[in-house]
């Protein structure tokens, strides 16, 4: 009986370590994670996706994380966990100006190093200290900013700044967290004063309108300006241009006139005679009173 039961105490114990070992020693890590294999509580190893094998426990035991998910917090809002669609301000920001506006970010982001998001931080402390990061620089480039400046347009230096600053921020405390993105999902005036804020952009909106149309009155002018200008000084260059060349060419008659006064002195004084009496007696009625029209004589203007 004795040998009996000791074969029976050794299948017994024998089947215990089988068991232990397959529900604390086999493990399965999908495609998405990786596995960490602790050794008495220190990281022993890292693993990937698969069927992997540790020692029993509490030698060895392998936590699983997942490095491909991408995950999500709200910074200035939050969600309702009984309905995703209703959410409630947890803070509002201060801006350079004094004002108060009511700003809300999206950040996503992903494990990349588990072995130290694993290691470092428990539970949700990597995620709590995410959004507070977030929270942090949001402040401090919102204190930065003009309530105008930030309505108009400042989402998109929050995102960058946001976005840049806690990443940097993450990998200096060594999170193992990755910023995917930081979308703006809006930036508002606080309900309370909603509507003033409506009346206010409104009007600022219509100077900028009534700037824009002087600005572009300004340009037509001076466009017309610029144009006309153009205009008279193609026009006197024409006419400058005109001038010169009726001087020049004056100037040459009176030189040829000049060198045959030269040779014939005579005949140039009887020809150039001639020429002004034509002129004169063609613009003038006059009355021959000589004996013919060809016959010396004397014409008497009549004007």
């Amino acid at each position: 009986m004795k040998i009996v039961s000791r074969r029976n105490v050794s299948a017994i114990a024998l089947v215990a370590v089988v068991v232990l070992f397959i529900a604390t020693g086999v493990w399965t890590v999908r495609q998405d994670e990786e596995g960490i294999v602790l050794r008495f509580g220190r990281v022993a190893r890292v693993v990937q996706p698969g069927i992997q094998f540790t020692l029993p426990w509490p030698v060895e035991s392998l936590e699983r994380v997942n490095v491909r998910e991408v995950r999500e917090i709200s910074v200035g809002y939050r969600r309702s966990e009984d309905d995703p669609t209703r959410t409630r301000n947890e803070a509002e920001w201060l801006t350079g100006d004094t004002n108060i506006l009511d700003i809300r970010l999206i950040v996503t982001y992903r494990v990349a190093d588990a072995v130290k998001n694993l290691t470092r931080y428990e539970g949700d402390e990597s995620r709590y200290l995410l959004r507070k990061c977030a929270e942090s620089v949001l402040t401090e480039r919102v204190a930065g900013m003009g309530v105008d400046e930030l309505l108009a347009g400042g989402s998109n230096e929050i995102r960058r700044a946001v976005s840049d600053r806690v990443a940097r921020l993450m990998e200096r405390l060594e999170t193992g967290i990755e910023i995917e993105s930081v979308n703006v999902e809006s930036i508002r005036p606080p309900l309370t004063v909603d509507q003033s804020f409506k009346e206010i952009q409104s009007a600022l909106n219509e100077v900028e309108n009534d700037r824009y149309r002087a600005d572009s009155a300004v340009r037509r002018l001076r466009q017309k300006a610029l144009s006309d200008a153009e205009s008279e000084i193609s026009r006197a260059n024409s006419y400058r241009k005109d001038i010169v060349s009726e001087a020049q060419g004056k100037a040459d008659a009176f030189r040829q006139l000049v060198a045959a006064y030269k040779r014939s002195p005579e005949t140039v004084r009887t020809r150039l005679v001639r020429e002004w009496r034509a002129r004169v007696y063609a613009n003038n009625p006059t009355i021959n009173l000589g004996k013919g029209e060809d016959e010396p004589g004397l014409r008497v203007l009549t004007k």
